[in-house]
């Protein structure tokens, strides 16, 4: 199960997306096919601290 949260912010090379999914490759990976998220567009993979709910990742990823 995922989290629909997201965010934008700019930069000089294109648009920085976000989204938060549960911590799981699973879980993960549908959102990545679900959105068309190409694996090379993704910046950095962090997994947050799962208080007070379970851990998830926070997924940064490049958008032209």
């Amino acid at each position: 199960m995922s989290k629909a949260r997201s965010g934008t912010h700019a930069n000089r090379r294109g648009t920085l997306k976000e989204f938060f999914t549960e911590a799981t490759l699973p879980a993960l990976n549908g959102v990545l096919v679900n959105r068309g998220i190409d694996p090379h567009a993704i910046i950095t993979i962090v997994e947050m601290d799962g208080h007070p709910t379970r851990p998830q990742f926070r997924v940064l990823y490049e958008v032209h």
